[in-house]
């Protein structure tokens, strides 16, 4: 099955982003059931880059992983997280790791 170019550029850049940013849930560092999470909503009232085609949702999560504003959660706690910005136990890496820009 050959893969469209959006379908290629959306699981690059999805792929690229996990990998920047640690591949782990960052409050439980859980490895499964992994999702973007936007830190501090804004701009994006009610979450509606969920319901995006799937090139404007990459590109949404792109804007927002350039900005600092995105990170990676297991759905457990994300879906515990609701729209608060700040959750007890968060982790911190004591020396983060420093990436290259991948884009």
């Amino acid at each position: 099955m050959k893969l469209s170019r959006q379908a290629v550029y959306y699981h690059f850049t999805r792929a690229t982003i996990f990998f920047a940013l640690g591949r782990f849930c960052n409050y439980c560092r859980s490895k499964k059931e992994l999702e973007f999470d936007i830190i501090i909503p804004q701009g994006d009232p009610g979450g509606h880059h969920c319901k995006m085609s799937s090139t404007s949702r990459t590109a949404f999560y792109k804007r927002e992983f350039y900005r600092g504003n995105l990170q990676i959660l297991c759905s457990k706690c994300n879906s515990g997280k609701n729209d608060d910005v700040y959750l007890p136990g968060l982790f911190i890496p004591k020396s983060p790791q420093i990436v290259d820009c991948p884009f």
